[in-house]
C-alpha cells in the first residue's frame, strides 16, 4: 500500500517520492525524497502576485487585471493546502492518529510567527499612544482591542465586525486552521465514508458563503473548505491515475499544463466573481494534478523547476556554517539532480533553486 505522503520541509512529496521520506521527530528533520520543485515554485509565484497586490500604485503592473484580481490565488493555497494535508495525514489521521497531535502539528507551524506579529504590531500601538501626542500623531489607524483580540486568537472569520488593521492577511491562516479541524474530524468520523463526506462539504460550504464573493470575515471559512475539500478530491484522484500522468508523453503533458494554467489565469482575470469563485479551484486542482505527477521534462514543469532552483541554491550556498564552499556544491547538486532526473529538452535561462 502506498504511504500517504509528507510535506517535510523540503518540499511537497506524495506517491513513489513519500515512500521514500524519511522525515521523522529527529533535530534534522530531512527528508531523502525529492520535492516537487513544480509545486513549491509556483506556489512561491502566486504568493508574489498576492504581495503585490497589497501595495498600490499607479504602475502598469499593479493596474494590471492580473495583480488586481490575484486575491483569487488564495484558494491555490486552499486546494493545495487539501492536497497536501490529505497526502501527509490523511491516511494516518482514518488510521487513528491523533486529531489533537495533527492539530498541535498544524498550529505550532503558524501560531508562533502569528504571535510575534501581533505582539510587534501591539508595541507599535503603544508607542504610538505614548510618544504620538507629544509629536501631534494620535493614533495610526483602526485598532480596536476587541478585533486585536479576535485576531490573536484566529476567531476574526466567525465576526460580522471589521477586523480593523490587525494584520489582516491572517484571515486566511485561520480559516485554514478550522479547516485543519474539521478535515481530522471527518477523517476520523466518517469511515468509509469519506469521499461523500468531502464531497458533501463542497456542495454544503458554498450556502454559507455571502454572495459567493472574496471575503476576508463570514465567508473565509467556507470559501477555504470549498477549495480545501477540492484539494482533498484532487489528491484522491492522484492516487489512482498517477500511473496514467505519468506515462504521457512530455509533448502532452506540455499541452496539458499550458492549457491548465492558461484557463485559471483567464478564469482570474475574464470570470465574473461568482464565477471565478467556483470555477477557479477547480482549474487550480487541474494545474495541481498535473504538476504533481513530476513530468520535469514537461514545459511548465522544468520552467517553474528551474524557477525554483534558482531561489533556493543562492540561499543554501549562503546559510551554510561549515565547509561552505563544499555544502553549497552538495546542496545544489541535491536540487538540480532532483530536477534532472531526466534530460530536460528546454534551454532554461536560469540557474538553480532548491
Amino acid at each position: 500500500m502506498r504511504q500517504a505522503g509528507c510535506a517535510c520541509d523540503r518540499g511537497t512529496h506524495v506517491g513513489e517520492n513519500a515512500g521514500r521520506c524519511r522525515s521523522g521527530s529527529g533535530a534534522a528533520n530531512r527528508c531523502e525524497a525529492p520535492p516537487f520543485f513544480a509545486l513549491n515554485s509556483l506556489r512561491g509565484i502566486f504568493a508574489c502576485c498576492v504581495a503585490i497586490s497589497h501595495f498600490h500604485s499607479d504602475g502598469i503592473l499593479s493596474q494590471s487585471t492580473l495583480i488586481q484580481r490575484a486575491g483569487y490565488f488564495v484558494d491555490f493555497f486552499f486546494v493545495l493546502s487539501g492536497f497536501v494535508i490529505m497526502a501527509s495525514y490523511g491516511g494516518r489521521l482514518r488510521s487513528g492518529f491523533s486529531t489533537l497531535r495533527f492539530m498541535a502539528l498544524r498550529v505550532g507551524r503558524l501560531y508562533p510567527l502569528h504571535v510575534a506579529v501581533m505582539s510587534a504590531m501591539a508595541a507599535v500601538q503603544l508607542m504610538a499612544g505614548v510618544v504620538g501626542p507629544a509629536i501631534g500623531l494620535s493614533q495610526l489607524g483602526d485598532y480596536p482591542v476587541p478585533a486585536f483580540v479576535r485576531t490573536l486568537f484566529l476567531v476574526q472569520i466567525f465576526s460580522t465586525e471589521s477586523p480593523a488593521g490587525w494584520n489582516l492577511p491572517t484571515w486566511s491562516i485561520a480559516a485554514e486552521i478550522w479547516a485543519y479541524l474539521i478535515f481530522a474530524a471527518l477523517c476520523r468520523f466518517s469511515g468509509r465514508l469519506f469521499p461523500i463526506a468531502i464531497v458533501a462539504m463542497i456542495v454544503v460550504a458554498p450556502a454559507f458563503s455571502p454572495d459567493y464573493v472574496f471575503t476576508i470575515r463570514t465567508g473565509a471559512l467556507p470559501r477555504c473548505l470549498y477549495g480545501f475539500g477540492i484539494g482533498v478530491l484532487c489528491y484522491l484522484a492522484w492516487q489512482f491515475r498517477e500511473a496514467p500522468l505519468r506515462a504521457m508523453t512530455t509533448m502532452i503533458a506540455s499541452f496539458l499544463e499550458i492549457g491548465a494554467v492558461s484557463s485559471a489565469l483567464a478564469a482570474i482575470c475574464l470570470a465574473s466573481p461568482t464565477v471565478a469563485y467556483f470555477l477557479c479551484p477547480w482549474l487550480f486542482a487541474s494545474v495541481i494534478l498535473l504538476l504533481a505527477a513530476g513530468r520535469e521534462a514537461s514545459l511548465v514543469s522544468c520552467c517553474t523547476a528551474r524557477f525554483s532552483l534558482s531561489v533556493r541554491c543562492p540561499i543554501r550556498s549562503t546559510s551554510s556554517t561549515s565547509s561552505s564552499r563544499r555544502g553549497s556544491r552538495t546542496s545544489c547538486g541535491l536540487c538540480m539532480s532532483a530536477c534532472m532526473r531526466r534530460p530536460i529538452p528546454i534551454r532554461a535561462t536560469f540557474s538553480s533553486r532548491g
